[in-house]
């Protein structure tokens, strides 16, 4: 298991003082990555700070889709759990369209869609879903606390 890096922490619009602790967890072995998750959630001092994952092949492409999640936490601060959409996804359900989007592998190019969703949703504007994928996850240290992550995955024969 790899040691849980510091994160950065950036403070959210949040009149109270709540903190985003911005994690990138890696797991070399990959039947582990619940333990590591796990671990970074733990570094959180506060129950009512905020820990944003984002899986280490994840980025976020623009500085103004910060903005967008600090207002989604204010519009929304009893959610229990965020999720996010992305345009390159093998699910449509979690794509920001329904095909993939595989028109090129140009970082300009997905940096300027980025900017364009980041407009769009400006206001923090989300809907609810049943599920969210596991790529990018923001929650309250509190949630974590009553549903932390498996520690060890498997398949379904218990093997990985």
């Amino acid at each position: 298991m790899h040691r849980p890096n510091e994160g950065q922490i950036i403070p959210t619009a949040s009149k109270d003082n709540e903190m985003i602790y911005r994690f990138q967890p890696f797991a070399t072995d990959k039947k582990d990555f619940g333990k590591v998750y796990n671990a970074h959630c733990r570094l959180v001092p506060n129950d009512e700070d905020w820990i944003q994952i984002t899986d280490y092949d994840a980025m976020i492409l623009h500085h103004s889709v910060y903005p967008v999640i600090d207002a989604a936490i204010a519009r929304y601060p009893n959610t229990a759990i965020f999720g996010a959409r992305c345009n390159r996804i093998a699910l449509n359900w979690q794509r920001t369209t329904f095909d993939m989007d595989e028109e090129t592998d140009s970082v300009e190019y997905h940096t300027k869609k980025a900017i364009e969703l980041a407009k769009c949703y400006s206001d923090g504007q989300c809907k609810d879903v049943a599920y969210v994928a596991g790529f990018f996850l923001l929650f309250r240290k509190s949630y974590w606390k009553l549903s932390p992550f498996q520690e060890t995955i498997y398949d379904r024969k218990h093997v990985l």
